[in-house]
C-alpha cells in the first residue's frame, strides 16, 4: 500500500532527532526503503542501491534486469562518462563544507561576531541579523545554516536571545530562501526534477527553468516562513515553548534547556581557531556568489548560442549550466577561504585537519540548528 511509503522518511526524521546523525539516519532509511521496494530481498535491494549510487557518479544506460555485471559493463561502455549533474552537486556540497570549515578556523566568523556585537545595540536588531544573513547566503541551505548560526550566536547570546529562537530564525530562512532561488543547490535539484517531469510528459512549450520561476509564487510554505521570521522579530510574536525559552533567557540569562546539556559550540574542526579578520568571512562568501553568478551567465550565453536562440536574460537562465556553475563557484570560494586561512600562518597539519572536518560539521551542526528548538 502507498501508505507504507511514509515509513522510511518518518524513520529518518525520528533517527535524526534521536541520534543527531544525518548520514546515519538517512543511510538506515534508504536501506529500509530499498528492502521494502523489493519485498525484503537483500540481493535485489543491494543491486538497486549499487545502481543508484553508481549513477550518481557515472552517466550510463543499463539493460533490464539490472545486474552487477550489467552495471559494470554499462559504465565501461560509456567510457566512464562522468555524471555532470548529480556528481557535480555532490562535489559542490563537499566543497561548501570545506569552505565553512576554513571560515571558522581562520577566525572570520568570530571576528564578524565581535564586530557585530559592538554595533548592534538592540534585541530586535540582534534578531534581524540571522534573518538578513539568511537571505544573503542563499547558495546552499547547509552552508547557510553553518555560517549564519555561527556568526549570529555571539550577538544573540549577548542580547539574551534563546538558542531556540536562533534555531528558528536559521531554520526558517535557510531552506525557504534556497528553495525559491534557482541559483542554489536546492534550486538546481528542483529544476532537475522538473526537467524529468516535463520530458516524461512531452511538455516542450517551456523549459525547466521557466517552470521553476512560474512555481515560485505558489511555494506558499517558503513565502510564509520567510514572512513570519520578520513578524516574530519585529513584533515579539512568541508563544508556546518558544515564549517559555525567551522568557527564561530574558529573566535569568539561561539561553537553552539546562536539563538537555550544553549545545555544541561553534563549528569545531579539531584544530582550534586562528586570530582572523572580518574579511576572512566576507571574501570567501562574496567570491563564491560572484563566481557562481558569473559562470551562470557565461554558460547560459554559450548554451543559448549552441541552441540557436537569441541571447536574452530569459534564454541565458534557460540554458545555463547550474551544476557546473555552482561547482566552479565553490572551487574558487574554497581557494579564497584557503588563502585567507594561510594568511593567519597556521600549522600545515591543522590546515589538513580543517580540510577533512567538513563531514563532521555537516553531520553535527546542521542537525543542531535544524532540530535545536528543544535547546
Amino acid at each position: 500500500m502507498d501508505i507504507y511509503s511514509i515509513i522510511p522518511p518518518l524513520l529518518a526524521l525520528i533517527l535524526v532527532i534521536l541520534t543527531r546523525k544525518v548520514l546515519l539516519s538517512l543511510g538506515v532509511s534508504i536501506i529500509l526503503g530499498a528492502l521494502m521496494l523489493y519485498d525484503f530481498s537483500v540481493p535485489k535491494a543491494g543491486i538497486e542501491l549499487l545502481h543508484i549510487i553508481s549513477s550518481l557518479f557515472f552517466s550510463y544506460e543499463v539493460a533490464e534486469p539490472v545486474t552487477v555485471g550489467g552495471i559494470a559493463s554499462a559504465i565501461a561502455g560509456s567510457g566512464f562518462a562522468i555524471n555532470d549533474w548529480e556528481f557535480f552537486i555532490l562535489l559542490f556540497l563537499i566543497l561548501l563544507g570545506m569552505v565553512a570549515s576554513f571560515i571558522s578556523f581562520s577566525g572570520g566568523s568570530t571576528a564578524f561576531g565581535e564586530w557585530a556585537v559592538k554595533r548592534i545595540k538592540t534585541r530586535t536588531g540582534a534578531q534581524l541579523l540571522p534573518i538578513v544573513l539568511g537571505f544573503i547566503i542563499f547558495i546552499d541551505d547547509y552552508f547557510n545554516s553553518l555560517t549564519v548560526g555561527n556568526v549570529s550566536r555571539p550577538v544573540t547570546d549577548r542580547h539574551r536571545i534563546s538558542r531556540a529562537k536562533l534555531a528558528y530564525y536559521v531554520d526558517s530562512t535557510a531552506a525557504p530562501i534556497c528553495v525559491i532561488v534557482p541559483l542554489s543547490s536546492l534550486g538546481a535539484y528542483i529544476i532537475t526534477i522538473i526537467a524529468g517531469i516535463l520530458d516524461k510528459n512531452g511538455i516542450t512549450e517551456y523549459g525547466a527553468f521557466q517552470a521553476f520561476l512560474m512555481m515560485v509564487p505558489m511555494n506558499l510554505y517558503a513565502i510564509t516562513a520567510l514572512s513570519l521570521v520578520f513578524i516574530v522579530a519585529l513584533y515579539k510574536f512568541d508563544f508556546g515553548l518558544m515564549k517559555k525559552h525567551e522568557d527564561l533567557a530574558v529573566r535569568e540569562g539561561v539561553l537553552y534547556d539546562l536539563s538537555k546539556g550544553e549545545p555544541e559550540g561553534s563549528a569545531e574542526t579539531g584544530a582550534g581557531e586562528q586570530k582572523g579578520r572580518i574579511s576572512y568571512l566576507i571574501l570567501p562568501i562574496l567570491t563564491l556568489v560572484i563566481v557562481t553568478v558569473s559562470f551562470l551567465m557565461i554558460t547560459g550565453v554559450t548554451g543559448a548560442q549552441d541552441e540557436g536562440q537569441a541571447v536574452s536574460m530569459l534564454s541565458i537562465l534557460e540554458f545555463t549550466d547550474i551544476s557546473r556553475s555552482l561547482l566552479y563557484g565553490a572551487i574558487i570560494g574554497l581557494l579564497t577561504a584557503l588563502f585567507c586561512t594561510v594568511l593567519t600562518k597556521p600549522k600545515a597539519k591543522d590546515v589538513w585537519t580543517v580540510a577533512i572536518a567538513w563531514g563532521k560539521i555537516h553531520d553535527a551542526r546542521c542537525v543542531d540548528f535544524t532540530f535545536g528548538l528543544d535547546n
